[in-house]
């Protein structure tokens, strides 16, 4: 039997979830139906991986969720 050497990091893992993502996107290119807030999220969160201060994993349910989109309109 073998078991796998997993390490937790040393920063915070921080989920978002595939809607946030969309309204941080659609707040980023200027979509005033989103609140400003989404803009303050995304700087918020850049800054903290940026200074390695957490670590903001993609899922592979984000990739199959993304790639059943047709239309991105």
């Amino acid at each position: 039997l073998v078991c796998a050497n997993v390490m937790r990091p040393r920063v915070p893992l921080v989920y978002l979830d595939l809607n946030t993502i969309i309204y941080i996107a659609r707040a980023v290119s200027g979509d005033t139906k989103v609140s400003g807030s989404y803009v303050d999220l995304y700087t918020a969160a850049l800054r903290a991986k940026f200074e390695r201060r957490a670590m903001l994993p993609l899922s592979g349910e984000h990739l199959w969720e993304i790639s059943k989109i047709t239309d991105p309109n």
